[in-house]
Order: structure tokens, then C-alpha cells, then sequence
């Protein structure tokens, strides 16, 4: 029975959204790996809320919002693959989504996830 995963990056930038889970000991002094290639929703983005990030057009005539997504994609590094494409696409909408709320207040429940 096999109770570890091993990746490449080039593996992991094809399968974004996979992941790995060690299951319970059943009688066994070895756990199951289950190897999942979609995301359940509640684990996807790094935390963030289920329903996913949505970019309004109208923040556009924001002047921060141009600002937030330059600072955000400067944070991250970008290696040209699609792993980091992805971490920096993350980071640009949790920074927008924390502006947003700081902006224009209480327009949804995820607001409240943001202070």
C-alpha cells in the first residue's frame, strides 16, 4: 500500500487544482492516499470564499484599483509557468477583494472575511 504522493512542478502545472489526502488507519499501520485532480470548492483559492472572485468592470474608475493590481502582481514571483501564473492571479484577487471591501464597505457577507 502506498502512503505517500511525490509531484513534479511540471505534474502540478497540469493538474492545478489537484490535491492529496491522507485518509484514516484502517487496520492498518498505513494510511490511504487519495489523490483528487478537482479541488472541492471549499478548498479552492487558497481559503478564500466558495463562491470564487468575481472582478467588477466599474472598479475600473477607481484609481486604487489600478494601483492594487500592479502592487499585487509585483508581490508575487513570476517563473513563467502555470503554477506561478495562478499564485500571482490569487494574490491579485485577494488584494482586490480586501480593497473592495475596505472601499466600498459591507456589500456582502464577504466582506466580513476581510477587515
Amino acid at each position: 500500500m502506498i502512503d505517500k504522493a511525490v509531484s513534479s512542478t511540471d505534474w502540478k502545472d497540469l493538474f492545478l487544482e489537484s490535491w492529496v489526502e491522507h485518509l484514516d488507519f484502517w487496520g492498518s499501520d498505513h494510511r490511504v492516499v487519495r489523490l483528487s485532480l478537482n479541488r472541492p470548492a471549499s478548498l479552492r483559492r487558497g481559503g478564500t470564499h466558495a463562491q470564487g472572485f468575481r472582478f467588477e468592470p466599474w472598479w475600473t474608475r477607481e484609481e486604487e484599483c489600478g494601483s492594487v493590481t500592479v502592487e499585487s502582481w509585483l508581490q508575487t514571483i513570476f517563473t513563467g509557468s502555470a503554477s506561478s501564473f495562478m499564485a500571482s492571479l490569487r494574490n491579485c484577487a485577494k488584494n482586490l477583494e480586501v480593497w473592495k471591501c475596505r472601499r466600498f464597505g459591507n456589500l456582502s457577507k464577504v466582506c466580513q472575511e476581510h477587515p
